[in-house]
């Protein structure tokens, strides 16, 4: 009879056990969810102050993000400093020069330097360091899923996330997806990249089977080749001097 209570006891505790951890466990699967939604809202609060007065306007908005604990909120808030003129940002950025990760040191280093303003790098080869960021999981695994709607919400948001050379090959790999609407806002997130990584993938989709893409793809590459960033044409070999 001991016996039998005894391990009716043990499988008792088995269960209380088991199902304090299952609890636990879902709690913090939903803080974790929780901070990353935080974490894209203050992304996302950031990225929509856009146009020069009201990136001024929020100048504290953006000295608050260079102290956030998030990697991807502080440099968010460097891209945004960097578009923002006068003494206070340039400051700001000083500040962020001093970041304990070589992305954000990195991006303000350059945006000084664009500025006109000396000051030593933070570490050897910074005006050469990239974005090195891993992009969130989610965002990776959206660009694979089976709904239409969850493939363009990530690639959308690759921009938010990757630096321009990941975002170029991400893209140019869903310039194959058999969805014509993924394709074509493929194309048009390309064409917000640098000219240089923009130029091969726009002319990839000249080739698709579809005339909507080839289209778009046409008028985006000449939208390009009028940028400041567009590299000269070279000479025709038949062209006489």
């Amino acid at each position: 009879m001991k016996r039998g209570s005894l391990v009716f006891g043990l499988i008792f505790f088995s269960i209380v056990a088991s199902a304090i951890v299952s609890s636990r466990q879902a709690m913090n699967e939903r803080k974790i969810r929780g901070e990353r939604s935080d974490e894209y809202t203050r992304v996302e609060r950031i990225q929509r102050l856009d146009g020069t007065v009201r990136i001024v306007q929020n100048l504290s908005v953006l000295k608050g993000g260079l102290k956030d604990p998030s990697l991807r909120v502080r440099l968010a808030a460097v891209q945004k400093l960097t578009e923002a003129p006068g003494e206070e940002a340039t400051e700001a950025l000083k500040v962020a020069l001093k970041d304990e990760n070589k992305s954000v040191s990195a991006q303000a280093y350059r945006s000084l330097l664009s500025r006109g303003v000396r000051v030593s790098p933070p570490f050897p080869g910074a005006e050469f360091a990239a974005h090195a960021e891993p992009i969130p999981p989610d965002i990776l695994q959206g660009l694979e899923d089976e709904d239409l709607t969850e493939r363009q919400v990530a690639i959308v948001s690759l921009k938010k996330f990757a630096n321009p050379h990941q975002a170029a090959t991400l893209l140019f790999k869903a310039l194959s997806d058999p969805e014509v609407k993924i394709r074509y806002l493929a194309c048009e997130e390309i064409a917000r990249l640098p000219t240089h990584l923009a130029r091969e993938p726009l002319e990839k989709a000249l080739k698709d089977e579809d005339p909507r893409i080839r289209e778009r793809a046409t008028e985006l590459l000449t939208q390009i080749a009028t940028r400041p960033d567009a590299p000269l044409a070279s000479p025709s070999p038949d062209s006489k001097e």
